[in-house]
């Protein structure tokens, strides 16, 4: 990510897209600030939105719309488990360093809450502007607090940047253990800082090493395709688009065909589909889709799956939230 995007611009060309090509269905945007305003967008129009990668927790909770389908775990969901770990494995005290817009916010505001309820303590937070180039004037405060562990909510290119720059400044994996969503660590971009990702932990629904059929499946393909590895968004965006046709199917046509009532019904009964991570289910109530969570730290260039939280224990742990606003930290903290 290379600054800030243009969520006026993102919603005017998604309403072209409705009004003059009259598409059917919008695959949504990665970046959670735009997700958020595509999903008003989309409701007003009964545009199904799938969303393959934003993992604000806002979309399923206090913005949730019935027009849109997660594919991929929100930030609630992947502090299922994770947190325990950390602070099992490496200390109480935790740091959360955050890119600040709706993806990381969320993901700070549910590692504090995930590292309490574990009996952790959180030291403090700090946010950087997105695409920000140099992060060392943050490293000091993180250094002085002392932590057992530093969360980075970060993405794409930042990510990469920042765990860069926490390696020059010594703040190394022996020297401060580090975890993060699963955005934090995209497969194809582990190459571009192998040696400071590694004993990097996050969580992935999918990763390319996944031992099962289906997996594995995809992953031949898209090497064959692409010439590289598939991240996880790949895999989420794949996903849709076969959810589509399945729902298609089931209802015997578009919204625009059958009308968005008879499809919205079909998307509250979908249940259960073979995903390329194997099992998953669609929750009628907030449009989410879990599947097997698989914990995973980084040894030597690769993802070595430590633990799983099984999906019906995910769906059992996160709660429906229709129309709830997600609870903050306190500002005294750092928020």
């Amino acid at each position: 990510m290379a600054g800030r995007p243009d969520i006026t611009t993102a919603v005017r060309k998604a309403e072209k897209l409705v009004l003059e090509n009259r598409i059917d269905f919008l695959l949504s945007s990665e970046h959670s600030g735009i997700s958020l305003a595509l999903q008003d967008l989309c409701w007003r129009y009964k545009i199904p939105q799938f969303v393959s990668i934003s993992c604000t927790e806002y979309l399923p909770t206090a913005n949730f719309k019935e027009t849109s389908i997660f594919q991929n775990p929100d930030m609630y969901i992947q502090t299922v488990g994770f947190p325990r770990f950390m602070v099992e494995n490496f200390g109480k005290k935790c740091f959360i360093f955050s890119v600040d817009y709706a993806m990381g916010r969320a993901d700070a505001r549910q590692w504090y809450w995930g590292v309490l309820r574990e009996g952790g303590q959180v030291l403090g937070i700090s946010f950087a502007p997105l695409g920000t180039p140099d992060f060392t004037p943050w490293f000091p405060k993180i250094k002085a607090a002392n932590p057992d562990f530093l969360v980075l909510a970060f993405a794409g290119l930042d990510v990469v940047r920042c765990i860069k720059q926490l390696w020059d400044y010594g703040l190394t994996p022996d020297i401060l253990p580090k975890a993060g969503p699963d955005c934090s660590l995209l497969e194809p971009e582990l190459a571009l800082a192998e040696k400071e990702y590694e004993s990097h932990h996050t969580n992935q629904y999918f990763y390319s090493t996944m031992d099962i059929p289906s997996a594995q499946r995809f992953v031949k393909a898209f090497k064959e395709r692409w010439g590289e590895i598939p991240g996880n968004a790949s895999a989420y965006a794949y996903e849709n688009v076969y959810l589509i046709k399945e729902l298609v199917e089931k209802a015997g046509g578009t919204p625009r065909e059958v009308g968005w009532d008879k499809f919205h019904s079909v998307i509250d009964s979908f249940g259960e589909f073979l995903g390329v991570e194997g099992r998953k289910w669609l929750r009628p109530e907030d449009h989410r889709l879990f599947a097997d969570m698989t914990l995973l730290r980084v040894e030597k260039g690769r993802l070595k799956p430590m633990s799983v939280v099984k999906m019906d224990e995910l769906i059992k742990a996160v709660p429906v939230r229709v129309g709830q606003k997600p609870d903050d930290p306190p500002k005294e903290i750092g928020w």
